[in-house]
């Protein structure tokens, strides 16, 4: 898309949301989504949740659906300003709505998780990957592991990967020596007991 056809959707969508676009369908209405998504963006001093509202409330006026790509970039904004409950509401809904989210898209939320310590989330990310039937690659699950690791859930860490293999993911063996590498860090006093304690609890 153009920055002549940018420009002059902006100014549209700012003048006159309603005017000669209403149920636009195919690549229009995917550049009507994006510009939408600009403008919603670019407004000065709207807050997260208002630019969201903003977001939605224009494609139902408009009486179009959200793009892909405006989707993603939309998730993309919510995590570079640590929105992680609103970006994965968001990613959800992208999912409803036959979409999938990049493998982009979730190294964001999980970027954003790591740097916000809301490690905890990462709970969440595995529900939506599970129920949208969402492929993770290597570096989705090391930083799923990673932040599992960080909140000492090292059982959850072993279990998400079993979980994996039943779904035909082979975890590869540096998943699993982070899990015992980060348990060694973390437990005091690691000896050959912890070792022993720690291969029969989670390693069954």
């Amino acid at each position: 898309m153009n920055k002549k056809l940018t420009w002059k959707g902006e100014m549209i969508l700012r003048n006159s949301p309603m005017n000669g676009m209403v149920g636009v369908s195919g690549n229009g209405a995917d550049d009507i989504s994006y510009l939408i998504y600009n403008y919603a963006v670019s407004i000065p001093n709207l807050a997260i949740e208002d630019v969201v509202s903003k977001f939605k409330s224009m494609h139902f006026e408009l009486v179009i659906n959200p793009s892909s790509a405006s989707y993603e970039k939309l998730i993309c904004y919510c995590c570079g300003l640590f929105k992680v409950h609103m970006a994965l509401d968001i990613a959800n809904e992208m999912c409803d709505a036959d979409f999938t989210p990049s493998t982009g898209v979730l190294h964001s939320i999980l970027h954003a998780l790591d740097e916000s310590c809301e490690y905890n989330l990462v709970h969440q990310v595995y529900s939506l990957i599970c129920r949208h039937n969402l492929k993770p690659d290597s570096e989705i699950l090391r930083g799923m592991i990673n932040l599992h690791v960080k909140m000492k859930d090292f059982k959850g860490a072993y279990d998400m990967l079993k979980e994996w293999e039943k779904m035909n993911v082979i975890p590869t063996t540096n998943l699993y020596n982070a899990i015992m590498a980060g348990y060694f860090r973390e437990v005091p006093n690691s000896s050959v007991l912890s070792s022993v304690v720690f291969l029969f609890f989670f390693a069954r």
